[in-house]
């Protein structure tokens, strides 16, 4: 199994809840952050969404120079 750094993990069900965002421990809390993460909710529900034996899926996002994990668990 491969490792990836990365300061935080963003865990989300099947509905981007942006309350998992502005309830976390991150510093950066600001619509910018919601909205990549949100984006990156979308690319990888759209994947999801391909392959239904595939329920869990995480990626990654940058922002003010930190790397935030987002996982999906349909």
């Amino acid at each position: 199994m491969s490792t990836f750094d990365f300061n935080h993990e963003l865990v989300f069900g099947p509905i981007f809840d942006a309350s998992v965002i502005t309830n976390s421990e991150i510093e950066d809390k600001d619509s910018t952050i919601i909205d990549l993460v949100q984006s990156e909710f979308d690319k990888i529900n759209n994947v999801l969404s391909l392959y239904s034996g595939v329920t869990v899926m995480s990626s990654f996002v940058e922002y003010n120079s930190r790397r935030y994990k987002v996982t999906l668990h349909k």
